[in-house]
């Protein structure tokens, strides 16, 4: 698949193979990129906001430039952009994540309230860290 197909499918790009592709500064804003090997692709600049990530091998991706920071620990990974979180299979609005309750948080997932409370300021400021 050449670059300008890559795009043209931005939705529907689920388990896509893109392994080592030059995707720098391609518009992926929204884009279903759930399980898709990305491994060494090169993703320099690009639009990521609202992109789902989900089981996507982002191995050796150089991801300079671009508006998603990644944060591993313990069960999960965050993909962080400036205006949405995926945190393992939860999506939400940065405003909506911290807004919510330890209540909220524990109804997610049974580890997800010990996890929120080990992660939670570190994952604010990766998110502040876009609106200096």
């Amino acid at each position: 698949m050449n670059r300008e197909e890559i795009l043209k499918n931005k939705h529907n790009l689920q388990n896509a193979d893109l392994q080592g592709a030059d995707l720098q500064d391609a518009d992926f804003q929204d884009a279903n990129l759930q399980g898709a090997d990305l491994r060494g692709a090169d993703l320099r600049g690009a639009d990521l906001r609202g992109a789902y990530l989900r089981f996507a091998n982002l191995r050796n991706t150089d991801l300079r430039n671009t508006n998603l920071k990644i944060f591993q620990s313990y069960l999960w990974t965050a993909y962080i952009t400036p205006n949405t979180t995926h945190i393992g299979c939860q999506t939400f609005t940065n405003e909506q994540w911290k807004s919510f309750t330890d209540e909220e948080i524990a109804k997610l997932h049974h580890e997800a309230l010990n996890y929120w409370n080990q992660n939670k300021s570190i994952i604010f400021a990766i998110m502040n860290s876009f609106n200096p």
